[in-house]
This record gives structure tokens, sequence and C-alpha cells, in this order.
């Protein structure tokens, strides 16, 4: 088809203008490197990300770029996407999506070409006069359902890193999906080379249709962190990492080739069929009083590696198949929520918190009688906040059998800190639980004003060190009862500070004998690994009725030595929030002084800080009346003896290889809570939440009035 005279002369204006733009910013991008030595161990969540993505040296400009990005993804995005996934269904917009990447087909195929990716080029071409065709002009992937044939994911910056390029130094421009010189200079041919640039008002159209998307993933990294850029700028050099070795193309081919070779072997009849796994359930131990529960069809596979598998139960949550989370006529269960704040000390933040009204009962007869309200307010370990996917997932289960649902942050939380009053550290339990007992108070409080509750029966529960704070207030409970609770159920809670603070530490220092090229190949090739995972949607029973041959299989193939850094990592960044948070309103002892414009040399401190460094320095800082060894003692399990060992509204859930509890630990906890204790045969650290064995203990331990649940 001939150019008419005037988009001729267009084209060669902006292939001319892109030529001379590239030259000139790569020269650029090659003078913007970084004399800084490369990052190498110890490795710290700081470290990781610096070894992907390289120094920030032009931080100023590039966290003022992304406030632009934040602002118009809260009040651009989010209201215009509210409208625009109202009116468009799901099918339609994703339909639209694979339109928008089908015309993209020329960048892709060319980028392919300049750096000798023959099939790529050749699977792009076929991609395009599939979809364009039998794709019903690229609405259906036909190309990936139907043929096998997939999506390279190429672009012009993979192109110039195949030349040689540098990535330069960290360059985040608004509403861009690149954060470093060299691709924000290849998107410019990427721009060139799709065809939806020469199509009126396309590129406008894709940007919204993408962008709402996006949200929801943006939403979830940036909505509870101290630091958005910083999480932000890490989600992305992650995923770029994917991209620059084509991680999914490659993956999927290798998968189409083996599911090829088996067909092959299967007409041949020579398949050798996999023998399913052995279903180890571990021997109930001698010492043993509490109640033993095995968990048959688990498979374990390492108590740490095992503990990864709440990251699959917390993001299995039923999307709605015909609206997007923005769309107002969306059915997931964290729509449904309804977000409160309420005050807890004069002239502070308040305090954010969730809640789920119990579903209204399904008509019954007039002598049935009328199933009692009941009230269950979850409280988040470290890492854990209201809205995060963990309690979110607890509070569903809850709220499937008639439970209205409260979940709270974390009082290891940034925000729940800054709501106290940010004069004290988390982590002297005295205190932690003088603090919870206030917020509670508060909560209860404003949901009878707002008549959301009336006089429920209260089940006050709580993992990880949520746990914890849940036995301390069931202690000051019993000396003085304000709060009306009635039951108190603790999952998986450290029971010696001291010792689950050496585990803690101990599994980040795991990869510290990797080099930076080592545990980034590896830490890529997991989260790829993870994410190909998790887009297989699993079977999610009802809660209603629980059948134990519903049990999905939610186990996570990863090798040993990186679950380990990748859990101790994890746990790290909360602890870099708190620090953040306290440094920026008051002096904690720190050298580098807070600066919202520069904070890379604060980050590079605060990391220095290992759990044990900061009970035994800032936390010790403000308790001098008391030695290391008594604060350890006084925030531990053993310290609520007294008090707990004959409370009969304790109920503890407890995994046996639970890595944060030592041998002791174990015995101590069966010798005092044994009639109230039940162990559970695997796990690690709630790694076992999904288990139909476990939910259904949960459920019968936390109902005051009991209530029936089927089960094979």
């Amino acid at each position: 088809m001939q150019l008419s005279f005037w988009k001729k002369s267009l084209y060669c204006r902006i292939v001319q203008t892109v030529l001379c733009l590239s030259a000139a910013a790569l020269i650029l991008c090659a003078g913007c490197r970084s004399e800084v030595p490369p990052p190498e161990p110890p490795w710290t969540p700081s470290k990781l990300e610096n070894a992907m993505g390289g120094p920030d040296p032009i931080e100023k400009f590039n966290r003022c770029m992304f406030a632009v990005t934040d602002f118009g993804m809260n009040y651009f995005v989010d209201p215009l996407g509210r409208v625009y996934t109202s009116i468009f269904p799901r099918p339609f917009i994703e339909k639209f999506h694979n339109v928008c990447v089908n015309l993209e087909y020329p960048g892709r195929c060319f980028s392919c070409l300049g750096r000798g990716e023959w099939e790529g080029a050749r699977d792009e071409t076929y991609r395009f006069f599939i979809n364009l065709t039998l794709g019903f002009a690229g609405f259906f992937d036909v190309a990936k359902d139907n043929f096998g044939i997939y999506d390279t994911g190429s672009d012009f910056g993979q192109t110039f890193a195949a030349w040689g390029f540098g990535p330069g130094c960290t360059l985040i421009l608004p509403f861009s999906r690149h954060i470093n010189v060299r691709d924000n200079i290849g998107q410019i041919l990427d721009i060139a080379f799709d065809l939806k640039t020469y199509i009126p008002f396309a590129g406008m159209s894709t940007a919204l249709n993408r962008m709402v998307i996006a949200h929801r993933a943006y939403v979830q990294v940036v909505e509870n962190s101290s630091d958005p850029y910083k999480m932000f700028r890490l989600m992305v050099l992650t995923q770029r990492e994917l991209e620059m070795r084509m991680w999914f193309y490659r993956t999927f081919k290798k998968m189409k080739a083996a599911a090829v070779e088996q067909a092959k072997l299967r007409a041949e009849g020579k398949e050798i069929k996999k023998e399913p796994p052995a279903d180890r359930v571990p021997e109930r131990p001698p010492w043993m009083k509490g109640m033993w529960v095995p968990l048959h069809r688990y498979y374990p596979i390492d108590p740490v590696v095992d503990s990864l598998r709440n990251i699959r139960f917390a993001v299995q949550q039923d999307d709605d198949y015909w609206y997007f989370r923005l769309s107002v006529f969306n059915q997931d269960f964290a729509k449904m929520r309804k977000d409160y704040a309420t005050p807890i000390l004069p002239g502070m933040p308040k305090l954010e918190y969730c809640f789920w009204h119990a579903p209204e009962p399904q008509e019954t007869s007039p002598d049935t009688p009328k199933p009692p309200e009941r009230l269950v307010i979850i409280l988040t370990g470290i890492g854990g906040y209201a809205s995060a996917n963990s309690p979110t997932a607890l509070a569903e289960i809850f709220n499937k059998r008639g439970f209205s649902a409260v979940t709270m942050d974390c009082p290891f939380d940034w925000k729940y800190m800054r709501a106290m009053g940010n004069h004290n550290f988390p982590g002297y339990l005295p205190l932690d639980g003088a603090h919870m007992r206030l917020a509670l108070t508060a909560v209860l409080k404003q949901l009878r004003e707002k008549g959301e509750i009336k006089n429920p029966e209260i089940t006050l529960t709580g993992y990880s060190f949520g746990g914890l704070h849940t036995l301390k207030v069931a202690e000051l409970e019993t000396h003085d009862p304000t709060l009306g609770i009635k039951r108190y159920v603790a999952i998986n809670p450290p029971v010696d500070l001291k010792n689950a603070i050496a585990s803690a530490d101990s599994l980040a220092a795991a990869g510290n004998v990797w080099t930076r090229q080592t545990i980034v190949d590896k830490a890529v090739n997991a989260v790829g690994t993870q994410l190909l995972t998790l887009a297989k949607r699993l079977p999610h029973f009802d809660p209603k009725k629980v059948l134990a041959a519903d049990q999905p299989d939610y186990s996570i193939q990863v090798e040993k030595q990186l679950a380990y850094t990748a859990a101790g990592l994890f746990l790290r960044l909360p602890l870099q929030s708190l620090l953040l948070t306290a440094a920026k309103e008051r002096d904690i002892g720190l050298k580098t002084p807070y600066s919202w414009w520069k904070r890379n040399k604060l980050y590079e401190e605060i990391d220095g800080y290992t759990f044990k460094r900061y009970a035994e320095e800032l936390l010790a800082k403000e308790h001098p009346e008391f030695s290391i060894a008594e604060l350890y003692a006084q925030s531990g399990v053993r310290s609520m003896e007294a008090t707990l060992a004959k409370h009969p509204d304790i109920r503890i859930l407890h995994n046996v290889d639970d890595f944060l509890l030592s041998e002791q630990d174990k015995r101590y906890l069966d010798n005092v809570y044994h009639d109230r204790l039940f162990w559970f045969s695997n796990g690690g650290h709630l790694g076992n939440l999904y288990t139909v064995a476990f939910q259904i203990v949960l459920l019968n331990s936390c109902a005051i009035t009991p209530f029936p649940l089927e089960e094979e």
C-alpha cells in the first residue's frame, strides 16, 4: 500500500529523530555508568535491588518523576478505570489487549532480527498473521492457545543490550515501564515500529487499557509501603530481568517441546509414567501430649520451603470472571470489605483496619433458631497489614462460615507504629500488648457506633507474631476484662523471642556465598517459576462445605538455599520500613539523615540492622531498666505461664516442624498447653493454612457456639 506524501514525510521525520536521539542517548548511556563497584554479600534488600538495577545517582529526579506516576495512578487511572471497567467487562478488556499486542508485531520482530533471534522473529511473524486472520483481527490469541506459538516480549532495549550497551543509571519517566537510560531510549524505537502509533487515538486507548489491567498489581506493591518508590523500582527491575532473558518465551518453548516428546513416547508406547509422591506423614513424637493432626496429601519438602506455600494460599482468591477489581460490579471478597480508620492517641494518625459484615443468613423455617452474631478479629504477623492477602484469605474463610471479620495491622507495621505515636519501637511484648488493647478497644467502639456489630461473640486470633500478641491480650484481659473476648486462638506463635530472632537472621545469611550474578540469576528464575505457578487457578474449596478431596496442591518448587535467603530478606523488609519511618520523625541514632529526595545511603545504614541488632541496641535503649536477657524473657510465651497455663479459652495451633521453634520450645508448649494445643505434622511456619485439616481445626477452635463441619 502506498503512503501519501505527508505520511511519508511524517514517517521519515520520526525515523530520523529516533535514530538521532538513539545515538546521542546511547553515548550518554555509556557516560552515565557509575564507577561504584557492584554490591557483594552479605545480601540485604537494598543490595539485591542494586545488584539488579545498579546505582541510582539521579535519585532526586527519579523520585519526582515517580511521584507524577503515582499521582496519575491514584487520581487519573483509578477514577477513570472505575468507569471504564464498569462499562466494559473483563473479557472485552483482555481481548482488546490482545489486539494491542498483535499490532506491536513490527517492533518485536525487528528487535529480534537486530540481535539474531531468528526463531523469535519467525514466531512473531507466525503469531501476527495467525491472530490477524484466525484470531479475528487479534482479539483471540489463537497462535498461543491452538498452535503453542508464544509472544517473545522482545523490544529494542534488549537489542541494545545485545549490542553491548550498558543500562546506564536508573532513569524513571512518568508512566514508562522502563527505568534505565538504555531501555527508555529503546522505547522510542518501540513506539516508532508500533503500528498503533499511526492509528488515531490507538495509543491513548492502549495506554488506558494497560494501566487498568496493571492497576491492581501496582496497588498491591505500593499500598502499604513506607517508600512506594523503593518498592516500585524493585518490582520493575525484577520484571525487566525476566524480559531481558525472554524468560517466559523460552520456558514456554521448553514446556511445549517436552509435551511434544511426551506425546511421541505415548504414541510409541514408551511413555515413562511418574510415580505419585509418597504421602509422607511423620509419626507422632513420643513426648507429645497435645492433639496430633496428621496432614495427608501434604507432600512436605523442607520446613522453610513449605512455609512459602502461604504465598499461594494468600493470592488464591477468586477473581470475578466478568469484571476487574476497579469495577463497581466486581464481586471479589476483597472488594466487599469496608476500610475504616479510628484514632488511638490524640494528634496521631488514625489506625486503619478492614471489616467484612457477616453474610445474611439463608431463609429458614420459623422454628430454626437464629444463628448467634459472631465476630473474629485477625492480628497479622511481621510483614502483614490489614488489607494484605493473607489476613484477607483468612477473613474469607471465617466470613463464609457466618462470621463478621476484622483484620488489623501488625505492631511491626510502620503505619501501626505511627498510630501509636512513634515513640517506641515494637518488640517489647508488655508494651505491645497494652497498645494492642487500646487499638482493639477503639476498633470495637467504632464498629458499635457505626451499627456494624451489636453484641457479638468475639474471637481474637492471630498468626505468627500476631499469635503472640493474641496470647498477651488474653493475659491482660484475664486481669482486667474490658473487651468481652470469648476465645483466643494463636496460630504458630514464636515461643522464645531470642531463638526466633536468631532463626530469622540466619535465613538471609544462607545466600551470602553467592556472587552478584548468581543471586540475581537465582532470584529471577525463582520469581518467574512462581509467577507461572500462581497463574494457574487452583480449586478454591467452599468453606461452607469442607471436603478433604477438594484440597489443592500448593507445593512450591524452589531450591532450599534460595528459599532460606528469600524468606530472610522478606522478613527484613518490614524492619527496613519501621526504621525508615522512625528516622523520618525522630532521632534514633542513625548517622545518615532522612531526606525525601535521597535515601540510598540511609537504606544502606538501615540494612545493617539485623533483628538481633535491632533488639539489643534500639529496643534495649528504650528500656534501660531491663537487661537484654530480661527483655527477651518478658517478650516470650514463658512470661505468661502463670496466667495462661489454666486459661480455658485459649487454643494454640502449631506445626511440629516450625523452624522458629527449638526442641525446648516445643516441649514447653506441649507440657503447659497440651489439652488446648493442636500439633500439625507439617507446614513449617504458616505453610499449611490452605489445608482442609487446618481450617477445620481453626474454625472449630474459634467458634464459641459449636457448628457442624462436613469432612470426608
